[in-house]
């Protein structure tokens, strides 16, 4: 049997909640703390560190340790539903316990706060008598006492502290009266003509009035509760453990239901106490579906088979009612646990008292459905956790399909074996077992927390789980080894085995761990309407029926198993899981429609289906249109992605002519394809320019051999121009295109020829400059034909005036 100390400890405080107790969880030396409204909870002791939560209105809590932060200000651990961290001393009020007379040794430092670093306001010399009104745990999770004696006020470690038990005082012998007898078994809150609710919150306030100023008497969680009356918007609820409260109406549902002939079919196999819970819940998630597992064990006898061992904690001993635990006290086999009565186990066990829209996931089928179970369902479930990380979700994603276990219950699983911020199982780290993890706590007990921790970090080293990947996906192949597939296919039946019916095979002695648990994954499926299947049991009739069974000779089944069913009394016999063969296609999937196969169990014939997830997409080559490319299936032809073609820059790629406009293009990055346009205007394009020839000049097309502007030169008068061959000519010069036209004329050179060689030129010029010189040397016959300024001499300025006639005949040929 799993031990109730390596169950998560909140576990355990359900219970309690249930008796309309400040329900908190519950460690060895933890002690019962009142937190005030508007606190913030942090994850260390000192203000640097971030907040958890805020507290809002009165909060009771458990403190399992105290810690003096480096200003020597004292900062509470505490744990309330979820919730885990540090509240400042200031705002927290220590429940007292009522005087005690104690006794301290001698020498012991007294000091003004719970621990050795605190400062010591005296030390007891003698045995010292004094009273103690609370105790608070320490650093070390040791209680310390809170003690008066004389004017000294302070805390003393409860090593040095004894509590004086007082000495009994002769009575006189009262006479008997008689008490009403406590019944043995929890009596169905669906007999007699109650009202009953539902409580849709956990950790629910139950206030002693229907006001936010009214103190909590306790919390609770979701279950059906009988209501007596509501004021304003506060129920007035008699809870299980028989006290009278108020609870908001926030956290309370009526029962509602939205007529469905087809869903009362499926439910005509349920008891009619369960019939209005399923109705609601079909009307507010129609997608969930309900199956009753009919068995062949009655609740009385189940009751009976489970009394001595299931265990509640000693702690609220001053609290819980005497008919929910066994008069033998504490258990042997856990340190500050009692039995659980069959009083307490008959209204854990009866389905009834469970439907709801929380607690119904006690009930959840456990097995892998990949349509509906996916990260994003265990993301909300490990959220705030220690588990929200990319790598634990996939970690148990992976191990869901290894293992065909649901991932939800393994996220929930973990969360509740190790709490939200994990322990030294799931840490790696503890001394003499680095890097060793078991998420799942196997083997995990022992008389001490220390024990328990080494054996089960034994057990994994000794599997080989040295990874947290390697001890969350073998955990849970182991999980499902052991439980899934092995007929305690819901938390339900993990902690109570009524199919098989071997009472000790269980996964928790805790007498409330599927309800907690029911909570957990009902975190993951709160925020959509996925399907869900529950297979709720159905107990068989009293014990005490005097009938002999008549079995109907045709096998019934259920969606997980397959019976034979008494004709009477509605009792079942060889209940079995089902056997199937292999899958066989009935429609096959393709990459626009889902597909179908089933199978079908080889003893009763029940078939099975499941959907065929769609095929994926063929892709094609990439194609392209004016506007995009995209790539189709070549299977359906449906358009896989799509996107603009990407361009580069226009390109010329045919010029512009007089007759036509030139193209651009420019091309697709992605695909190639090319877009073009036209550009220029298709009209001639003219020079400024004059073109000309002997008769005419115009402007010329730039682009082809069009002329526009043709006209007749038009000339100005006959003048003598030197040629570019050193020639004098005759000549004239159009005004309009600057053409120049030339005749010939008399040849008037040859007078001015000095030199004899036919040609006026330079030459001439020179040996007539030389000639003013040097005449004797440089003869000349008519020198009058050189006296160009009429001067009767020849001198070097008419060698300069032969030069202008070379150069410029046309100013100076009359000179």
């Amino acid at each position: 049997m799993k031990t109730a100390r390596r169950v998560l400890v909140c576990l355990i405080s359900v219970c309690l909640a249930f008796l309309c107790l400040a329900v908190i969880p519950v460690f060895a030396d933890s002690v019962t703390v009142t937190i005030q409204d508007d606190v913030n909870i942090r994850e260390g002791p000192y203000t640097s560190y971030s907040v958890v939560t805020v507290t809002t209105g009165s909060t009771t809590a458990a403190c399992d340790k105290t810690v003096l932060d480096k200003d020597g200000d004292l900062w509470l651990h505490i744990s309330y539903g979820n919730v885990s961290g540090y509240a400042y001393s200031k705002y927290v009020e220590v429940n007292k316990t009522g005087n005690k007379t104690v006794t301290i040794e001698d020498t012991v430092n007294i000091r003004s706060l719970p621990s050795t670093s605190a400062s010591k306001i005296t030390m007891t010399t003698t045995n010292t008598t004094a009273t103690s009104d609370y105790q608070i745990p320490g650093e070390d999770g040791k209680i310390w006492y809170h003690l008066t004696f004389g004017s000294v006020t302070g805390f003393a470690h409860g090593d040095y502290v004894s509590v004086n038990q007082p000495t009994p005082t002769p009575t006189p012998t009262p006479t008997p009266t008689p008490t009403p007898t406590t019944p043995t078994y929890f009596e169905s809150l669906f007999t007699g003509n109650k009202t009953l609710v539902m409580i849709t919150g956990d950790w629910v306030n139950v206030r002693s009035g229907p006001s936010t100023d009214y103190s909590p008497i306790g919390t609770t969680w979701s279950c059906v509760m009988e209501s007596l009356g509501k004021t304003g918007n506060w129920y007035k609820v008699k809870t299980p453990g028989g006290k009278e409260g108020y609870i908001h109406s926030d956290y309370v549902a009526e029962y509602t239901y939205t007529p469905d002939a087809a869903f009362e079919a499926t439910i005509a196999g349920f008891p009619e106490s369960y019939k209005n819970g399923l109705r609601h819940l079909h009307t507010v998630h129609p997608n969930w579906r309900f199956y009753a597992d009919k068995l062949s064990i009655s609740l009385t006898s189940a009751t009976d088979n489970e009394a001595g061992r299931k265990l509640l904690s000693n702690y609220y001993s001053d609290y819980l009612p005497d008919n929910w635990r066994t008069s033998s006290g504490s258990t042997t086999l856990e340190s500050g646990y009692s039995y659980a009565s069959k009083y307490a186990i008959s209204y854990a066990m009866n389905p009834e008292n469970f439907i709801t829209e929380k607690s119904i996931f006690m009930f959840m089928q456990q097995s892998y459905d990949a349509q509906t179970q996916t990260s994003a369902t265990v993301k909300k479930i490990v959220s705030g956790t220690f588990l929200d990380r990319d790598d634990y979700i996939g970690y148990i994603m992976e191990a869901a399909v290894q293992s065909n276990v649901n991932p939800n219950i393994l996220a929930g699983l973990i969360i509740q074996e190790q709490g939200t911020s994990g322990s030294s199982l799931s840490s790696g780290n503890y001394p003499g077992y680095e890097g060793y993890y078991n998420f799942y706590n196997f083997k995990a007990s022992g008389s001490t927390d220390d024990e328990t921790i080494r054996n089960g970090l034994s057990y994994a080293k000794q599997m080989g789980w040295n990874s947290p990947r390697t001890a969350i996906i073998e955990g849970a192949k182991q999980y499902g080894k052991n439980y899934v597939n092995d007929y305690q296919y819901t938390h339900y039946y993990k902690d109570y085995n009524v199919i098989n019916q071997t009472w000790w095979y269980q996964y928790a002695s805790n007498l409330f761990d599927h309800i907690s648990n029911a909570a957990q994954v009902y975190d993951g499926y709160s925020e959509n309407n996925s399907v869900a299947s529950f297979s709720i049991p159905v107990f068989a009739a009293s014990d005490t029926s005097t009938h002999t069974h008549s079995w109907n000779g045709t096998m019934e089944h259920n969606a997980t198993s397959h019976f034979y069913r008494c004709v009477t009394c509605d009792a079942t016999k060889d209940m079995a899981a089902h056997t199937y063969g292999a899958w066989t296609t009935s429609k096959a999937a393709s990459c626009t429609a889902t597909g179908e196969q089933y199978r079908t169990c080889t003893v009763c014939g029940y078939k099975q289906t499941e959907t065929i997830a769609k095929l994926s997409h063929t892709a094609g080559a990439m194609e392209k249109d004016e506007t995009n490319h995209f790539i189709r299936c070549t299977v359906c032809h449906e358009i896989l992605n799509s996107a603009a073609h990407t361009y580069g820059a226009w390109t010329l790629t045919t010029p512009a002519t007089c007759v036509a406009q030139g193209i651009e293009s420019r091309t697709c990055s992605v695909c190639s394809y090319t877009e073009t346009r036209t550009v220029g205007t298709g009209t001639h394009e003219f020079s400024k320019i004059w073109e000309s020839d002997a008769e005419n000049h115009w402007h010329a097309c730039q682009n082809c051999d069009e002329k526009a502007d043709t006209a007749t030169h038009e000339f100005g008068e006959w003048k003598y121009i030197r040629t570019y061959e050193n020639y004098i000519k005759q000549g004239r010069i159009c005004s309009v295109c600057k053409y120049k036209e030339f005749r010939a004329v008399p040849q008037i050179a040859p007078r001015y020829d000095l030199t004899g060689d036919n040609i006026v030129n330079t030459d001439d010029v020179i040996f007539l400059l030389y000639h003013s010189y040097f005449p004797a040397l440089y003869k000349i016959e008519d020198t009058s034909l050189f006296d160009f300024d009429k001067d009767n001499k020849i001198t070097d300025k008419d060698a300069v005036s032969l030069l202008f006639f070379i150069f410029f005949p046309d100013i100076y040929e009359t000179k």
